[in-house]
């Protein structure tokens, strides 16, 4: 059996999938979902929410939203209890 020896960015790279289930350049495209759905809870417009959570337009958002927890941010304004 060989060793194998990673150069230290690879290895970095590797111990954030580990740990976190996906990679560094996927973390931004977790975190912005999360925020915007947090400024909806806090009742900010959707087309707010989405400029400050750094998506290009409410569209995107609602794309991603969507992809994220498989609602709307209509249907999350109107049932936020419902999505996990």
């Amino acid at each position: 059996m060989s060793l194998v020896v990673l150069d230290p960015l690879t290895a970095v790279l590797v111990g954030f999938r580990v740990a976190y289930g996906f990679a560094p350049s996927d973390y931004p495209r977790d975190l912005r979902p999360r925020r915007a759905r947090a400024l909806l809870a806090e009742g900010t417009a959707p087309s707010m929410a989405a400029a400050e959570a750094g998506f290009a337009d409410q569209d995107h958002l609602t794309r991603w939203f969507s992809r994220t927890y498989g609602v709307t941010p209509a249907a999350n304004r109107t049932a936020p209890q419902q999505v996990p």
